[in-house]
């Protein structure tokens, strides 16, 4: 009879254990793909950082490099242009629409405000203190 209960023991904590190892054999998968989507996630980020935001102009400086190297034709150059010429127009229209200075504004930003401030004594501010003899 003792040895009856005991295999029976024996049984249940086989089935724990098989459950239990079931269970965290789950749950390493589920933390191990979480883990592969969050670096996947900030390697995403990292690369998209890394491309220089270029203007319009500066891409069709690019591009025209291109055709100067060889590495395009001319007519995918002109297929380029004709994409890119929308955006060039945005920009040279925002350019155009923030103006140019005025003289005035020109001389505030070029010639220093005087200051309000007291000018100090000229012997320097330790001497500021002693009375002339």
């Amino acid at each position: 009879m003792l040895i009856m209960s005991w295999m029976g023991n024996h049984n249940l904590l086989v089935a724990n254990a098989a459950t239990d190892m079931l269970v965290a054999s789950i749950a390493l998968v589920v933390v191990l793909l979480l883990a592969a989507q969050v670096l996947r996630l900030a390697d995403r980020w990292r690369r998209q950082s890394d491309k220089p935001i270029l203007s319009a102009q500066e891409e069709m400086a690019e591009y025209r490099r291109w055709v100067d190297e060889g590495l395009v034709s001319q007519e995918e150059f002109e297929q380029l242009k004709r994409k890119l010429e929308p955006a060039l127009r945005a920009e040279l229209d925002a350019l155009a629409n923030k103006g140019q200075p005025t003289p005035e504004e020109l001389g505030k930003q070029l010639v220093p405000i005087p200051s309000t401030r007291p000018v100090p004594p000229a012997g320097g501010p330790e001497d500021a203190g002693k009375q002339p003899s």
